[in-house]
């Protein structure tokens, strides 16, 4: 689809440049090349004078915890920064996703409860990965004394679970 708006002398918009990398990224197959191929729309995005988002660079960094690459997840994060993007919570979520995936839920904490004091926003979603990845450490106390905080907060969560 990229190639062929290309082709035909359309150039695409941050959006749907977005809406490709998104849609690559959560296909999220390994073998399939899938992520790659999101990264190199992503360059053409830039070769093209397009300049990446906070949504572009989200939806990138997720397909690759996806891929369980967390080490590319680590530069999109800084080249956002160095951009001078600010994260959103969608941004803290797939990072504290990834984090958890990888095994450091220590640091996926640290960063949660930091984005909390540093009074960003985060959300039910947020909420929700964060309470899963301490039941998957098995740190189920710790998830429940969080459900009582919220509770107490009178924070909602979304019941329905959301599987990436």
């Amino acid at each position: 689809m990229f190639e062929e708006m290309v082709y035909r002398g359309i150039n695409p918009s941050l959006y749907t440049f977005t809406v490709l990398i998104d849609g690559l990224g959560k296909e999220g197959k390994i073998d399939e090349g899938r992520t790659e191929e999101a990264n190199n729309v992503f360059v053409a995005m830039i070769e093209k004078g397009c300049s990446p988002d906070v949504v572009t660079l989200s939806n990138l960094m997720n397909g690759y915890i996806m891929e369980k690459n967390f080490g590319q997840v680590r530069l999109l994060f800084f080249e956002m920064l160095n951009r001078g993007l600010k994260p959103d919570c969608v941004t803290y979520t797939v990072l504290i996703r990834g984090l958890f995936l990888s095994g450091n839920a220590r640091t996926a904490l640290q960063l949660f409860y930091k984005i909390i004091a540093y009074g960003d926003t985060v959300d039910e979603k947020t909420y929700g990965i964060v309470v899963d990845g301490l039941c998957r450490c098995r740190r189920i106390n710790e998830a429940f004394r969080l459900l009582r905080n919220l509770e107490m907060a009178r924070l909602e969560l979304d019941c329905e679970a959301d599987k990436h």
